[in-house]
């Protein structure tokens, strides 16, 4: 190093990259050396210039184009380099948004090919401890023109929307409540709710509300959740067998088919009983 200039080799050794990085930099036009020798095109980059090369590394350490490199040291303005910045941090959110889908079809599928028949043991009624786990809720609207399963293709829409607004990771699942006074009546989807369960980053969020754990009586089946059947089918069997039930009935999907495949559900009521 001599009269604060450095050569190529010194320069890179620096800031830890090759020699033949700034020689591309150089045919690019992104960052020159300052003097060059025009008959033995011997390069020196001056003490001044290393700000600049700071900039550039940081800005692809943000994986930020060259071609945007280049424009942000030629206008080095910096409402440009802010909204080169902001351009960047929408496309990542949007591959985080597109990531967390494919994760969660990936799980989906990953659980649906390691499981077999024999875990869930159709329509036949077991009892369960089961852990608290925390929701967000949407009840379905009353809109007549629509069928019972549109609306709550409706609903999910909204509660997994509401959810994407509070939190980047994803759900851990999805399920729906009926209320219990509902059932009895005869009209099930009367302040019926959808549910999207959540991991630890939405436990404090004023919309996310407790599911105690406890005793549950519960039982798979395949069915959508247009169809309480089922429902009817094991609250008849908690009656003959002496459960008394404290609280609202949950159907917890296991295998989302539906969405992916159009058939039905493998999904678990969950009656809390004591």
């Amino acid at each position: 190093m001599k009269n604060n200039n450095f050569t190529i080799s010194e320069f890179a050794k620096m800031f830890n990259v090759s020699r033949q990085t700034l020689i591309y930099y150089d045919k690019i036009g992104i960052f020159k050396p300052e003097i060059v020798d025009g008959k033995n095109n011997y390069r020196l980059y001056s003490s001044k210039q290393i700000k600049t090369f700071l900039k550039i590394q940081q800005l692809k350490d943000m994986n930020i184009s060259l071609n945007d490199i280049i424009q942000v040291i030629k206008y080095n303005d910096k409402d440009f380099t802010k909204k080169i910045i902001d351009n960047k941090l929408d496309e990542v959110e949007k591959s985080i948004d597109d990531l967390n889908a494919t994760r969660l079809h990936l799980l989906n599928r990953k659980q649906y090919f390691n499981l077999n028949d024999e875990d869930f043991i159709l329509r036949v009624p077991f009892i369960k401890e089961e852990k608290e786990v925390y929701a967000i809720f949407e009840t379905i609207e009353d809109m007549e023109e629509y069928s019972i399963q549109d609306r709550i293709d409706y609903c999910y829409a909204k509660c997994i929307n509401d959810f994407n607004n509070m939190c980047k990771m994803p759900y851990v699942g999805i399920g729906a409540c009926f209320k219990h006074d509902s059932v009895l009546n005869n009209n099930p989807f009367v302040n019926y709710k959808v549910m999207i369960l959540v991991g630890d980053c939405c436990y404090k969020n004023e919309k996310v509300k407790r599911i105690d754990g406890g005793k549950y009586l519960c039982m798979y089946k395949y069915s959508m959740p247009d169809d309480p059947s089922d429902i009817y089918e094991l609250l008849k069997y908690a009656n003959e067998n002496g459960y008394e039930i404290i609280g609202d009935i949950y159907d917890i999907c296991i295998i989302d088919n539906y969405y992916t495949n159009r058939v039905n559900d493998l999904t678990c009521i969950k009656i809390p009983i004591k």
